[in-house]
């Protein structure tokens, strides 16, 4: 990781640019695929990280001969999109009650859990939800955000069970994503910017 700090507040800029338009391959683009799939799957999602691309850029999606694919994966997956452009909607608002439970809401809609009310009253346990309001309140106090992935999801999982004893665990590893989520901003924001000099001249 480059020694300079990272613009968060020009990340949050162009998250929501980006998020109006339709080009592929930008870091809106790639944090949506990415933080979508990997959250899933740690919550037991079997969709693959391509079948979570086709999902979000075609609305459709692929599977193996006799593959079986639950339908509220499925669902949850598209759910994840409409709830991460929520967020970025309501980035700079002050975190309640109500956003959290409208990200349930939006997550679990048409899922066999819509109408669980531990979902949609506000007392909820829900992982997905958890690491999106994480990165909601990263991007809104200048910190940059960051995607749990699932190869470390362990890690991530035993910080969170031992933070009331030993807070080390998830501390390193939220800063590890954090520092693997800004490398590849990184790029894609220098790519961003390469290709708007290009268009110009």
């Amino acid at each position: 990781m480059e020694d300079v700090k990272m613009d968060v507040d020009k990340l949050k800029s162009k998250l929501l640019s980006q998020k109006a338009s339709a080009f592929k391959g930008n870091v809106y683009h790639w944090t949506q695929v990415c933080f979508a799939y990997h959250s899933n799957k740690i919550e037991g999602s079997q969709l693959s990280e391509e079948q979570a691309e086709m999902i979000y850029a075609t609305h459709s999606f692929l599977t193996k001969r006799e593959e079986s694919v639950k339908l509220d994966d499925l669902i949850e997956m598209s759910n994840h999109f409409k709830m991460f452009d929520y967020m970025l909607d309501n980035v700079d608002k002050p975190l309640s009650k109500e956003i959290v439970i409208k990200m349930n809401v939006i997550l679990k809609r048409g899922t066999s859990d819509e109408d669980n009310p531990r979902y949609n009253v506000g007392g909820f346990n829900n992982g997905i939800v958890g690491r999106m309001i994480m990165f909601k309140e990263c991007l809104k106090h200048g910190i940059v955000p960051f995607v749990v992935l699932d190869q470390d999801k362990t890690f991530y999982l035993r910080g969170l069970r031992e933070y009331s004893r030993q807070q080390n665990y998830l501390i390193d590893t939220c800063l590890h994503e954090q520092d693997l989520y800004e490398d590849v901003c990184r790029q894609l924001l220098k790519f961003d910017i390469e290709e708007s000099s290009q268009i110009l001249e």
